[in-house]
């Protein structure tokens, strides 16, 4: 099976195997609470993180528990919070930069992102989300220089500036970009904090923890595949520069496009990236491994020793993805609660890995 698919497979192979162990399950619905008296409002305390909430004891309202929330996923609904919710939400975090950049990916709304950025210049999050999302040429390329200023030595910052240089048809600046990109330190796109901060907004609309950070996933998967399309992009522009040279018979133009290409690959391979990065980044490295002898070295390697390789981990995350069936189906509480821990601490293939464990136990 071919990187691309297996992207959709570990996408929604958390969402679904968790759906056989909550939809199956029959939820327990306490007796409802009598009601106390109205207090006056007081001033809203600090919310505490998803992480430390407990699946024990919740007795909210049975359409935001898990099993809800799984069933309408599975019919394929969005979960959404209403504007009521959204507008409580960013008034409890007084329109702070996070909170608008959470409502505008739950509402659709480019104008909070833009607020988000009035609220908070100096946040890289929302530059990059700005860059990622903009159809406006202008803003986008503002946004990308805002970021990379932001964050110097994060080579995500180059990535945008060449997919905004290839769609523009500069391909020498978008090979001076790629190129600067391989000096530069770790990748580092906040998939994992845009989770959890998405998560917080469902708690605090009143879903279940582990409810709210499925919601919270589904809804965070987004940037996880805006950012997979954008090494995907910069793939093609980099094959397409390659093709051009050789019509030129500029062969020694070639090495420098493949090299950055393998780069790229690997970069997207860091172990606590989501695994539909690290699928994307599986499937670049090895598109351009292809093009040498496999006895070429690469790193120590030849071409074909990391092409098997490469292979092996995605069998490894086809296994992986098929396992979760049998863990979900034996899963309790806690070990849900135990595998979104094991996510947010040391990502997603930690946490798949750790599940098939516990599967065949």
């Amino acid at each position: 099976m071919n990187p691309r698919t297996l992207q959709v497979l570990a996408t929604a192979a958390l969402l679904a195997s968790l759906g056989w162990s909550l939809v199956g399950r029959k939820p327990v619905i306490p007796p409802p609470a009598a009601k106390a008296p109205a207090e006056p409002a007081q001033p809203a305390a600090k919310v505490r993180s998803t992480a430390k909430l407990k699946l024990a004891g919740w007795n909210g309202p049975a359409d935001k528990g898990p099993r809800a929330v799984l069933l309408a996923m599975e019919a394929g609904q969005k979960i959404d919070l209403t504007k009521a919710e959204l507008d409580a939400y960013l008034a409890r975090h007084g329109r702070d930069a996070l909170s608008l950049l959470v409502a505008s990916r739950l509402a659709g709304d480019l104008a909070l992102l833009r607020e988000a950025v009035q609220a908070d210049p100096g946040e890289a999050l929302v530059r990059l989300e700005l860059a990622l999302r903009s159809d406006d040429p202008a803003e986008k390329k503002a946004a990308i220089e805002a970021f990379r200023a932001l964050q110097p030595d994060n080579p995500l910052g180059n990535y945008l500036g060449a997919q905004a240089a290839f769609a523009a048809g500069d391909y020498a600046k978008a090979a001076q970009d790629l190129l600067r990109s391989m000096d530069q330190g770790v990748l580092r796109n906040h998939s994992l904090r845009l989770l959890e901060a998405t998560g917080e907004a469902f708690v605090e609309a009143g879903y279940e923890p582990t409810a709210a950070l499925i919601a919270g996933l589904g809804k965070s998967v987004g940037v996880s595949l805006e950012q997979s399309r954008l090494s995907m992009a910069l793939k093609a522009g980099l094959q397409t520069m390659q093709d051009e040279f050789v019509k030129a018979a500029d062969f020694d133009a070639v090495e420098p496009t493949l090299l950055v290409g393998l780069d790229l690959g690997q970069r997207l391979q860091d172990p606590q990236a989501m695994i539909v990065e690290q699928l994307t980044g599986i499937s670049v490295e090895a598109s351009f491994l292809r093009q040498l002898d496999p006895v070429t070295l690469v790193g120590g390697l030849s071409a074909g020793e990391r092409l098997t390789q490469l292979e092996a981990r995605s069998a490894e995350f086809m296994e992986l993805t098929q396992s979760m069936v049998g863990f979900a189906r034996q899963a309790s509480d806690e070990d849900l609660a135990r595998y979104f821990e094991i996510f947010r601490r040391d990502g997603e293939l930690a946490a798949a890995r750790w599940a098939k464990e516990r599967a065949g136990k």
